[in-house]
C-alpha cells in the first residue's frame, strides 16, 4: 500500500498575467493530494490537476481570484473505488472539471461568481455524492453526468441566468435540482432509466425533465 500526503500552495500577486500550473499524479491508495492557488490584481489564469489512480484517495483543489483575475482551471480525475473529490473556485470565468470512475465515489463542486463554468462525470454504481453549489450570475455548462446503477447527484443554485442540466443513465438513481434563489435559470433533467427526479425552484425560471424507462418518478 502507497500512502501519502501533499499540499502545494501557491500565491500570484502584481500585474503578471501569465498564471501558475500545479499538477499531481498518484497511484495507489489512501493518498491525499491537495493544491491552493490565490490571484489578486490582475493575476489568474491558473491552472490545477490532480489524477489519481487507486482507492480510498482523497484530492482537493482550492482557487481564489477576484472579479479583474480569476480565468482559473481546476481538473480532477480519479479511477477506483470509494474516492472523494473537492473543487472551491472564488471568482470569475472559472471553470471545475471532476471525472470518477469507480463504484462508491463522492465528489463535490463549490463555485462563486460570474461566468463559471463546472462540469462533473461518474461512471460506477452506488456514487451517493455528485454536488455541485452555484453561487453567482451568468454561470453557464452547470452539467453534471453519471452512467450506473443507485446514484445520487444534485444541484444548487443562488442567482439569476444560470444553465443546469443533469444526466443519468442506469437505474435507482436519484437527481434533484434546487434554485434557492433566483431568476431566469434554465435546469434540465435527462433520466433514463428506472429513476427519481426533483426539481423546486424560488422565483421566475425555466424547467424541462425528459424521463425515459419503466417506474421513473418526477416530484416537483
Amino acid at each position: 500500500m502507497l500512502s501519502f500526503v501533499l499540499t502545494l500552495v501557491i500565491g500570484l500577486s502584481g500585474l503578471a498575467l501569465a498564471g501558475n500550473e500545479a499538477n499531481i499524479t498518484g497511484s495507489g491508495s489512501e493518498n491525499q493530494a491537495s493544491i491552493e492557488q490565490y490571484d489578486v490584481g490582475c493575476s489568474g489564469n491558473n491552472e490545477a490537476s490532480i489524477k489519481q489512480i487507486g482507492d480510498d484517495n482523497t484530492a482537493s483543489c482550492y482557487q481564489e481570484g477576484d472579479f479583474n483575475g480569476s480565468g482559473n482551471t481546476a481538473d480532477v480525475y480519479q479511477d477506483g473505488d470509494n474516492n472523494q473529490a473537492y473543487i472551491g473556485q472564488d471568482g470569475s470565468g472559472n471553470e471545475a472539471i471532476q471525472t470518477q470512475i469507480g463504484t462508491g465515489n463522492d465528489v463535490w463542486a463549490y463555485q462563486h461568481g460570474i461566468g463559471n463554468s463546472a462540469s462533473q462525470y461518474q461512471k460506477g454504481d452506488y456514487n451517493l455524492i455528485a454536488y455541485i453549489y452555484i453561487v453567482g450570475n451568468f454561470n453557464n455548462s452547470i452539467c453534471q453526468r453519471q452512467d450506473g446503477n443507485y446514484n445520487e447527484t444534485t444541484i444548487d443554485i443562488s442567482g439569476d441566468y444560470n444553465t443546469a442540466e443533469q444526466w443519468q443513465e442506469g437505474d435507482g438513481n436519484e437527481a434533484t435540482i434546487t434554485i434557492i434563489n433566483g431568476d431566469r435559470n434554465i435546469v434540465t433533467q435527462h433520466q433514463y432509466g428506472g429513476n427519481k427526479s426533483r426539481i423546486t425552484i424560488v422565483g421566475h425560471n425555466y424547467v424541462e425533465v425528459h424521463l425515459s424507462g419503466n417506474e421513473n418518478y418526477h416530484y416537483p
